[in-house]
């Protein structure tokens, strides 16, 4: 069984495996593990500093629980979801921004993501948020899969998404 919580600072260590794990599963360019724990200290701690404005949620394999499917042995962290709400002037409520939701490969399509996601759209209710928003790639499996049109998201065609790298 999956539980969601939010995330504490004693999680930087299993998430910083998760996170390595993933870009190295996914091709992505590889960061040392070092670089990517930093990163992950730095981040969770402003994260927590900042409730109000920024919530990491952790999925987790229940304590007691003895399934011993592929999924539940990725112990501890079986996926990860961070928010972020954004004022906007020309809305009367903020916009919940979704950063990152990832679950591990051999979890997915077995009710994690839902699981993040759902936890996501009640703390976006509970902060007053006018809707939710998320940039998702079309190459992603997530994408291909229909994952957030699944739970009543749309995609706008109307808008583009625009970005300017201002680091390597």
């Amino acid at each position: 069984m999956v539980l969601v919580r939010k995330a504490v600072f004693d999680d930087v260590e299993d998430l910083t495996t998760f996170i390595f794990e993933q870009r190295t599963q996914d091709g992505r360019p590889i960061t040392s593990r070092n670089a990517i724990q930093q990163n992950v200290s730095t981040n969770l701690k402003i994260n927590l500093q900042t409730p109000e404005a920024h919530t990491v949620f952790v999925a987790v394999a229940e304590k007691n629980d003895t399934t011993n499917d592929s999924c539940q042995e990725q112990k501890p962290i079986l996926g990860y979801a961070a928010a972020h709400l954004q004022p906007f002037l020309i809305f009367t409520a903020p916009e919940v921004f979704i950063s990152e939701l990832f679950v591990h490969p051999k979890c997915r399509g077995q009710g994690t993501g839902t699981k993040l996601l759902e936890a996501i759209i009640s703390h976006a209710k509970e902060v007053g948020a006018s809707r939710l928003c998320l940039i998702n790639l079309r190459d992603r499996e997530s994408y291909i899969r229909k994952f957030y049109e699944k739970h009543g998201f749309h995609e706008r065609p109307e808008g583009a998404n625009f970005l300017l790298q201002l680091q390597q």
